[in-house]
């Protein structure tokens, strides 16, 4: 399991690994948030920007394979759907129950373990894909 950033995780692509790192801090933020503390507005813009974030992301990397005719395009895309459906539906859930610190650790963590076997299983292969193509990755700036 996932709980931080390893520097494991790098895929040399260097946009792409500032933006996995700043999932995992975010992701962390809300784990140590006290609900308690402060009001459910603003854990709620907490986890619409990680979801944001993390949308703005995939679409990212899915540019960056169809740029490259990258060949496990369609299975690298359907791992990010299970991952946005995830997501959506636990965040859905805390709207509907309000402030348990429990349900907000739990979006965290499933952020966090998701991306981290995600970059070691998928998006490592696609870094070396794109090396061995000689060609840079394509990023939106």
């Amino acid at each position: 399991m996932y709980t931080k950033w390893s520097d494991q995780l790098l895929t040399g692509i260097d946009r792409i690994d500032r933006q996995h790192k700043e999932i995992f801090w975010r992701a962390k933020n809300l784990i140590d948030y006290d609900p308690e503390e402060g009001s459910r507005k603003k854990i709620e813009d907490m986890l619409l920007f990680l979801g944001n974030y993390v949308e703005n992301h995939l679409k990212e990397e899915e540019q960056i394979q169809i740029s490259h005719s990258y060949p496990e395009y369609g299975n690298h895309k359907a791992e990010h759907e299970i991952f946005r459906t995830k997501y959506r539906t636990l965040v859905e859930r805390y709207l509907k129950s309000g402030a348990d610190k429990g349900l907000i650790a739990e979006i965290a963590m499933m952020t966090m373990d998701w991306l981290g076997n995600h970059i070691y299983e998928t998006d490592k292969k696609l870094a070396i894909y794109i090396k061995k193509s000689g060609k840079k990755a394509l990023v939106a700036q």
